[in-house]
């Protein structure tokens, strides 16, 4: 019976992964001017999942906020949502912020 249950527990993870990753690319794409940019994949590790955004380069700002808080909001709600199905789960950006930084350290 026990092996019932977690099967169970693991298609109703599989489906919240899913979702969530469906969730945020709608999310993300209200925010960008560039809807048609975004790409959310997520990749499951050990204990948790990382999903990772993708966005247009001229929207990376919009996607991360003043000082950060648009993006920390998104993984607030991530965090959230993922727990209620006992799941950790973190939002990483792809390499574009790293050049995006950088744009604005040599700007200063």
């Amino acid at each position: 019976m026990s092996t019932n249950a977690t099967e169970v527990l693991d298609d109703s993870q599989v489906q919240a992964r899913a979702d969530m990753r469906a969730y945020l690319e709608t999310m993300i794409q209200k925010i960008v001017r560039n809807p048609a940019g975004v790409r959310v994949e997520f990749f499951r590790g050990d204990k948790t999942t990382v999903y990772v955004v993708v966005v247009a380069p001229e929207d990376l700002g919009l996607l991360l906020g003043k000082k950060g808080a648009t993006i920390e909001a998104i993984r607030v709600i991530l965090k959230a949502q993922m727990a209620r199905f006992g799941m950790r789960a973190v939002v990483q950006l792809d390499q574009q912020l790293e050049a995006y930084c950088a744009r604005g350290s040599a700007q200063d």
